[in-house]
């Protein structure tokens, strides 16, 4: 019994490990999505996002083996922060005022900030935007989400 659960544990983890470099789970890796209702860690990159009795098999691997705290510090185990969009739409929802009174302007270092964020090489960025500022502010107000993609749309994303 001993040497099945051996054999098994290091099946499951050499999987995971040739597996890291891609950061995608084995099972939806053609599919390319990232992981199911048992969260990430070792368990959805072994068996991934689809759903069902294979996420109790992912809950129990990533309850078992711990890694959750360490794929979310490091990024790995498909623990990824959203990257880019997820960063931007925090930043203008902390910093909406501001935001907006550079776009009005057209200029500000709310708004380079946000293009240097966004890694926009668009040399009229600010302009671009202050020609959006109604579709970015409009009346009833914008959630940062939609001001994150009018901006992705002034960069040229």
């Amino acid at each position: 019994m001993k040497k099945q659960l051996v054999i098994g544990l290091g099946v499951v983890l050499s999987c995971a490990f040739v597996n890291a470099q891609g950061k995608k789970p084995l099972i939806n890796e053609l599919q390319g999505q990232g992981y199911g209702d048992a969260g990430c860690g070792l368990g959805s990159v072994v068996f991934g996002s689809e759903p069902g009795a294979k996420q109790i098999l992912a809950a129990t691997t990533n309850g078992i083996s711990g890694n959750q705290t360490f794929g979310i510090s490091t990024g790995t185990l498909n623990c990824d922060t959203g990257g880019i969009f997820a960063k931007t739409n925090a930043f203008v929802e902390t910093n909406k005022m501001a935001l907006e009174t550079d776009i009005v302007r057209g200029q500000g270092e709310t708004l380079a900030t946000l293009g240097q964020m966004m890694e926009c090489q668009n040399a009229n960025f600010g302009s671009s935007m202050k020609e959006r500022y109604q579709q970015a502010f409009p009346q009833g107000g914008a959630t940062s989400e939609q001001i994150t993609a009018i901006a992705a749309g002034s960069c040229g994303i």
